[in-house]
């Protein structure tokens, strides 16, 4: 009786399984891609590959063929949104118009979802094929610019038992901030584990000078992307260098050793790299807040001795604005020692010239040319940096600093600047000097001076000739 009973159970899993197949081959399911700079491919069968793998090549329109019953499907298009719905062997998508289909819906009609379900999935750049949708769910992406390059269709009896993976099979900007919580903390000088900061608060302090020694982050919900969804981090302090790279909460930096880490790097894999940018940024002990840096950039500084205080992180999807100004994340003593002080002067007869470097010199020697006005700008490396500028004019006396590319003298007044102070304010302050020196009426070179000192002549009718500034790391030799 049992052998009966299991022959029969046999018999029937035969059957349900030779009646599917008959049933697939029957309904002769194909579809084909439209692919960019390809054109139409050849049609595909159920559960086969339409479209391309590892070329960079878009989908860029697709039809839909099936003699069981109509089948309907349509598509997301860059620029366009979604399209109409189309049937049994219309065109969705474009032709020759290089927009790529992001997303697509295949939906069958009410016969056929009776007896069958139908799961597609894509293959979309960057991010490799994404799960199984099913009758009429959302596959691909919208809002992201993903394009996608291959899709495929399974058509499977109704209720059957399938082995497919239906987590993900459609991403939007939702759902990708859904992912996007990020925690970290820092271990400080004097104070220890902090706690648990997330999204662009600030870990660390400012102002209470102390130094950032350790440092976890972690962003817990990247493992649902995928297995290969991680955050990796490695820090730089002046007593070990770089650091081998850390993972998903571990500690990079040290605890209870008094060794300061001074810059960060901080990346993400899997796909979450493709779906989010990473920033972060540093606050500097006698610096202030650096720019933010993103994906494995540098933040902070080296070969100065200057720990991190305080960090801020966020993640943000990948087609989203950077939170701040991006322009200076991180400096090494070889990059400071390289940043000049921009002068453009105004000159008698002759008007103002093309801006030059400090060091260049700005104005004119041996012409007998005077300086009638003055604009001066300094990288803004963070902290409010700036450099100041006061000139002394004839018959005016002393007119008052300007800062930052502003004015300073009598353009259009045919009164010469005789004298001029220069110093510099903020971050940039307090890690350099500024030397400066003048060319005069008579005299030519004067020496060097520096940080609001007088240069040149005041009351003394000596015109300003030329001007030449040098930023001078603090404690580096004087030019």
């Amino acid at each position: 009786m049992k052998v009966f009973k299991r022959v029969l159970i046999i018999l029937v899993v035969l059957y349900i399984n030779i009646s599917t197949v008959f049933a697939l081959e029957d309904s002769n399911l194909n579809y084909k891609a439209y692919i960019q700079s390809y054109g139409w491919l050849n049609p595909v069968l159920n559960n086969e590959t339409a479209g391309t793998v590892g070329l960079g090549k878009n989908l860029e329109a697709f039809t839909i063929n099936s003699d069981l019953g109509t089948i309907s499907y349509s598509s997301h298009v860059s620029k366009q949104g979604w399209q109409d719905t189309k049937t049994n062997g219309e065109l969705s998508g474009t032709q020759d118009q290089n927009l790529p289909i992001e997303a697509i819906k295949i939906q069958l009609d009410e016969n056929l979802s009776n007896q069958y379900d139908i799961y597609y999935r894509v293959h979309c750049a960057n991010l490799g094929w994404l799960d199984w949708a099913k009758n009429g769910q959302e596959a691909g992406t919208t809002g992201l610019a993903i394009p996608v390059q291959a899709f495929e269709i399974q058509l499977v009896q109704k209720d059957s038992p399938v082995e497919l993976k239906t987590d993900i099979p459609y991403i939007n900007n939702d759902y990708v901030k859904s992912f996007g919580n990020i925690q970290y903390q820092l271990h400080c000088s004097g104070i220890g584990w902090q706690d648990l900061k997330a999204n662009q608060q600030t870990a660390g302090t400012t102002g209470e000078t102390r130094q950032a020694e350790g440092i976890k982050i972690s962003a817990p919900d990247l493992s649902k992307l995928d297995t290969d969804s991680h955050i990796c981090y490695s820090v730089h302090g002046a007593d070990y260098g770089w650091q081998d790279e850390q993972m998903d909460n571990a500690t990079a930096g040290s605890e209870g050793l008094g060794l300061g880490i001074q810059a960060i790097k901080i990346h993400l894999t899997g796909k979450a790299q493709n779906l989010f940018n990473i920033y972060y940024r540093t606050h500097v002990s006698n610096i202030g807040w650096l720019d933010w840096a993103v994906d494995n950039q540098q933040a902070g500084t080296t070969g100065m001795n200057l720990p991190i205080e305080a960090v801020e992180i966020v993640l943000l999807p990948k087609n989203q604005d950077a939170p701040g100004v991006t322009d200076y994340p991180f400096f090494s003593k070889e990059d400071l020692e390289n940043l000049s002080v921009t002068v453009q002067s105004s000159v008698e007869n002759i008007g103002w010239m093309d801006p030059v470097s400090g060091e260049e010199g700005a104005g004119t020697e041996g012409m007998g040319l005077g300086i009638e006005a003055l604009k001066m700008s300094v990288p803004n490396i963070g902290g409010n940096s700036g450099i100041l500028y006061n000139l002394f004019i004839e018959d005016v006396g002393w007119q008052g600093a300007r800062i930052n590319g502003q004015e300073a003298g009598s353009e259009n007044m045919n009164l010469q600047a005789e004298a001029l102070q220069i110093y510099l304010t903020g971050a940039i302050g307090n890690l350099f000097d500024v030397y400066y020196t003048t060319h005069c009426q008579d005299q030519g070179w004067l020496g060097w001076t520096y940080n609001n000192n007088v240069a040149g002549t005041s009351n003394g009718n000596k015109k300003l000739e030329c001007v030449k500034i040098d930023l001078v790391l603090k404690g580096d030799p004087t030019p």
